[in-house]
């Protein structure tokens, strides 16, 4: 692999990180939202519910985050974020 290879390649990874941070950070509301309006409304023990709100917010984190990373792995522009 020539070193213009491995250069793109560290390009692609950091874009595929900082949009994978992005995504995960918007996520925060909707983690926010599930746990005030939509788990309160559920028969469940409290401790069940104690549970249930970390196992959701573990999955909304890690899912928008491998989307978020993908998303910007594939990108063919930056993040605006970064100059």
């Amino acid at each position: 692999m020539s070193i213009l290879q491995s250069l793109l390649n560290s390009k692609k990874l950091e874009n595929g990180m900082i949009w994978s941070s992005v995504f995960t950070i918007t996520t925060l509301p909707i983690g926010f939202i599930a746990n005030t309006l939509i788990i309160p409304r559920l028969n469940l023990y409290p401790n069940d519910r104690e549970i249930f709100k970390e196992q959701i917010l573990k999955m909304l984190l890690s899912t928008s985050a491998v989307l978020g990373f993908i998303y910007g792995y594939n990108k063919s522009h930056r993040c605006l974020l970064k100059n």
